[in-house]
C-alpha cells in the first residue's frame, strides 16, 4: 500500500511582493469605450487597406459597406454590434 500524501498547506500572501503581483489575475479587463473601439477599427482598416482581401470587399460591397462590415467584425469580438444606423 502506498503511503498517504499529506495535503499541502496553503501559504498566505507574501507581503514582500508588490500589490500588483498579489492581485487576482482572473479579473476581466474593463470594457472598451466606443472611442477605443473606433480607434481599433481605424487601426484595423489602416492595416488591411492595401490587401487584396480589402480591395475585393470594397469591389463587392463599396467602401462604406466594407467599413461597416469591418466595424461589425471587430465589434463582434467585443460583444458590441455597433451603431444600429450603419
Amino acid at each position: 500500500m502506498k503511503p498517504r500524501r499529506r495535503p499541502l498547506k496553503r501559504k498566505g500572501p507574501d507581503k514582500s511582493e508588490p500589490d500588483w503581483v498579489r492581485e487576482s489575475v482572473s479579473s476581466p479587463p474593463p470594457p472598451m469605450s466606443a472611442a477605443d473601439l473606433e480607434e481599433l477599427v481605424r487601426g484595423g482598416w489602416l492595416g488591411i487597406r492595401d490587401t487584396a482581401a480589402w480591395k475585393d470587399l470594397v469591389r463587392r460591397y463599396g467602401r462604406t459597406e466594407a467599413k461597416r462590415i469591418l466595424r461589425l467584425a471587430i465589434y463582434g469580438g467585443h460583444g458590441i454590434q455597433g451603431d444600429k444606423n450603419n
